[in-house]
């Protein structure tokens, strides 16, 4: 590249991008769910925390039931998303699901209130993308690119954003015969010629033609990010394997399989859980077979847990709720235990039906629970060696609506109760983490569910 064309190149900065919100003609009622998700995608596209969007994506109709969004932000910009997600899946707007399977890469996908459309993101605060996944880029490192307090998604300039999709290009294995693929790549060329950047649009023509990225290529696109000062600051060190190998470990003994067998309800009492396990599980027109069972028989069924919880809490005049948190240190592992047996002998089996387990082993960590004082209790480190991270559906009501139900808790404890698990389980890898609004009527909440279900752990129905 001449040093003319490189100037014009870097003279164009990264900018923010646009959103529109014109969409075709839906039944009345999936339109309105269309415009409520959007609108949540337009608060987050221009009013959010700052996201670099690293590849041309539409944000308009045409994400809704499609690929994911990638983004590159900061650990506190990923979590500020996630907290308003959570907002508004208190308000009723919407509900949204959070996985992880290792640090610096997080998947999100917002529901609409039906459960039927659904906007995917995949955001990123450590790209292993560049040199065939041995150097990894932070948002710190392309920050100097962005326009200064820009909120919302912006954009690299045009070079940068090829040079780093073509080394994506190589990690991710795409096939040239797509037609995404080949779209992208002509769209990446032209912006790049019009950028003044001649050899990246060579480049680029060069895989179109043969299907292949050559050496030389990436090479040149490694020269050109040095040219925009976008250095690596991630490397496969020591101790970035290290990380590598835990995470991995971390999936084989805490994670299940991609259609697990087993999932788990959680909540206040009074969210509705019970009801619309039981609702869906004797419905026979749903596409998606319930069995529910409740979590705490896991070992107050046990004859050692009768036995001893006799004579224990009569002695201390107890109820059994106050008796768990005093004894939660073993009776969490003897639960762990049965539940790893359960999940592993349904998943041998091969069963068509989706256990709904009600509760999480976490909640045996929760102590106080109906009190202002409720918190994690001391032997809550105990999730990070022992158990199994099923999927996770987690039903948040407002207080007015919780308290009509069932009147146990506080405005403070049910506050401070959905807060906790939501951060506890957003944080930790892995996790698949589910917050369903059940702010509806019995029968919507019902349909949404089902649909929030199918399109993320769907199973067969049984013969």
């Amino acid at each position: 590249m001449s040093q003319v064309e490189h100037d014009q190149a870097r003279g164009k900065p990264g900018k923010a991008v646009p959103i529109t919100l014109s969409f075709d003609k839906l039944y009345q009622q999936d339109s309105i769910a269309v415009r409520g998700l959007l609108q949540c995608l337009r608060e987050i596209s221009s009013e959010g925390p700052t996201f670099v969007l690293l590849l041309e994506s539409s944000l308009d109709e045409r994400c809704v039931n499609d690929r994911d969004i990638d983004l590159l932000g900061t650990t506190t910009a990923v979590e500020s998303l996630l907290a308003a997600c959570f907002s508004w899946a208190q308000s009723g707007r919407c509900h949204f699901r959070v996985t992880r399977k290792r640090e610096g890469n997080v998947g999100l996908a917002l529901f609409s209130r039906c459960g039927k459309f659904r906007i995917q993101f995949d955001l990123f605060t450590e790209l292993w993308q560049l040199n065939g996944g041995r150097c990894g880029l932070r948002f710190e490192d392309v920050a100097h690119l962005l326009p200064p307090g820009q909120p919302g998604f912006v954009r690299l300039p045009v070079p940068v954003e090829a040079a780093i999709y073509l080394h994506k290009y190589v990690v991710k294995r795409r096939s040239i015969e797509s037609n995404r693929i080949r779209q992208r790549l002509n769209g990446y060329s032209s912006a790049c010629r019009q950028a003044g950047a001649m050899e990246s649009a060579d480049d680029l023509d060069a895989v179109l033609q043969y299907g292949r990225v050559e050496p030389a290529a990436l090479i040149r696109a490694i020269q050109l990010l040095r040219s925009y000062n976008v250095v690596p600051s991630l490397t496969n060190s020591w101790q970035s394997m290290r990380r590598h190998w835990i995470a991995r470990w971390r999936r084989w003994w805490f994670g299940v399989t991609r259609h697990p067998a087993v999932i788990s309800f959680m909540g206040c009492d009074g969210a509705g859980k019970t009801s619309l396990s039981e609702g869906l599980s004797k419905e026979s027109s749903l596409p998606v077979i319930l069995k529910p069972f409740v979590g705490r028989n896991l070992y107050r069924k046990s004859l050692i847990y009768r036995l001893f919880g006799s004579f224990v809490r009569r002695s201390l005049s107890i109820n059994r709720d106050r008796f768990d948190e005093k004894c939660c240190l073993p009776l969490y592992l003897q639960a762990a235990g049965h539940l790893r047996r359960k999940v592993y002998w349904r998943q041998l089996l091969g069963s068509q039906k989706l256990l709904v387990m009600d509760r999480t082993l976490v909640d045996l960590l929760y102590t106080q629970r109906l009190s202002d004082e409720a918190k994690f209790g001391r032997w809550v480190r105990l999730a990070d060696y022992f158990g199994i991270r099923l999927p996770t559906v987690h039903f948040v009501v407002d207080f007015e609506r919780l308290h009509a139900r069932k009147a146990e808790c506080s405005e403070i404890a049910h506050r401070q109760y959905d807060e906790d698990m939501f951060w506890f389980h957003v944080r930790r890898v892995p996790t698949d983490y589910t917050v369903f609004s059940n702010c509806g009527t019995f029968d919507d909440s019902k349909t949404a569910l089902t649909h929030v279900i199918q399109a993320n752990w769907p199973r067969r129905r049984a013969a």
